[in-house]
């Protein structure tokens, strides 16, 4: 129900609550979510200027999907190379290898999920447990 989620986002951004980051955030995940990318990246860009603080991983995340739903790819590889060191968690890391992957780099996409795989063994098994999704979509990457 990404769209209706938009629409009730889009109708609380009035008055004082116009520029409110959780809603704009909110806002561009639910496009980013429903695959209206060129509204996602104009509302990712627009945070980012306006709050350039405001949950800047995330928001920094969803700015370099809205890039690659867009088909920029470049500019995509580039936002997520950032966040495979910044982000928070295994997410930022796997999405850059997976568009390394589409884009035809599979060794450089290899050498991430094995650096993920092998940082996730020296770190506590809450830390593993949290991220295993992430995890284990790099094992499977990294038996292809």
């Amino acid at each position: 129900m990404y769209e209706e989620a938009a629409a009730l986002y889009r109708s609380c951004l009035t008055g004082v609550h116009e520029q409110d980051p959780d809603i704009r955030y909110g806002l561009a995940t639910a496009l980013l979510s429903n695959g209206a990318f060129d509204e996602a990246l104009a509302v990712a860009q627009r945070l980012r200027s306006t709050h350039p603080s405001f949950r800047a991983p995330d928001v920094g995340l969803v700015y370099a999907r809205a890039l690659e739903g867009r088909e920029r790819f470049e500019e995509a590889q580039a936002e997520f190379k950032i966040l495979a060191d910044t982000y928070p968690g295994e997410e930022g890391r796997w999405r850059y290898g997976a568009l390394l992957m589409r884009l035809g780099r599979d060794q450089d996409a290899q050498e991430v999920f094995k650096r993920m795989l092998r940082n996730a063994e020296r770190l506590p098994s809450h830390y593993r447990d949290a991220q295993r999704e992430w995890l284990t979509l790099a094992r499977q990457n990294v038996r292809t």
